[in-house]
């Protein structure tokens, strides 16, 4: 019962697990390794990505399903396609539309592992960055390709790194402001998605203590 409530408490104390701060040690290790050419690494962004996407690597598979979208027309509920200048009209505008879960989606379209990673992303990131020349074996077979994000933390997070790199070029390409955290909202989709880079600041605040405590 002692040792029950012991661990209880270093759980409940920091709000993370044992697995969950070694999952997130090891985002940040491989972050730490990956820069862009004027210096920039990525250990606390791609740590606290993980955190944002998975709550560290809790959960390995995303976007399971093929959502169908309708908008609210005199009281009835019309379907309509996310594409659609419509869509984005009352999504936008009068926040009228309305999203059912629909169909499970094959794996190979889901967001995979700890750092939700799409198939077709993964696959652009490998033939664009020599330092995953090593994963390119996995280019024609999606099935391997998909249980290296599931099963195998460290390659994930390489490729998750160079996602968060790319990002991070092309934004300071386009002369974007503060490119950093225009990294971090494309990773999630658009480049300034406000309410995932409000959640990144507040779980970042986390990795800065994680790293303090345990000497990352």
């Amino acid at each position: 019962m002692r040792y029950l409530l012991i661990f209880i408490f270093t759980v409940n104390l920091f709000g993370i697990t044992n697995n969950q701060i070694a999952n997130l040690k090891l985002a940040y290790k491989v972050g730490k390794n990956i820069k862009a050419n004027d210096g920039m690494t990525f250990e606390v962004a791609l740590s606290t990505i993980m955190l944002n996407e998975t709550s560290g690597g809790l959960f390995v598979i995303g976007d399971r399903y093929k959502d169908i979208y309708y908008i609210l027309h005199n009281g009835k509920e019309i379907k309509i396609k996310p594409t659609s200048k419509k869509f984005i009209i009352f999504k936008h505008y009068t926040k009228r539309v309305r999203i059912h879960k629909g169909t499970l989606k094959p794996i190979n379209a889901c967001s995979l592992g700890k750092f939700q990673i799409k198939l077709s992303t993964a696959k652009i990131m490998i033939k664009k960055y020599k330092f995953l020349k090593e994963y390119r074996k996995y280019l024609k077979d999606d099935t391997r390709l998909a249980n290296l994000l599931l099963l195998y933390d460290t390659k994930s997070a390489k490729i998750a790194g160079a996602y968060l790199l790319d990002r991070y070029n092309t934004a300071k390409r386009k002369k974007l402001s503060n490119p950093y955290y225009r990294a971090v909202s494309a990773y999630n989709g658009g480049w300034y998605n406000k309410k995932y880079i409000l959640k990144f600041k507040k779980n970042r605040k986390l990795i800065l203590h994680l790293k303090r405590k345990y000497n990352w």
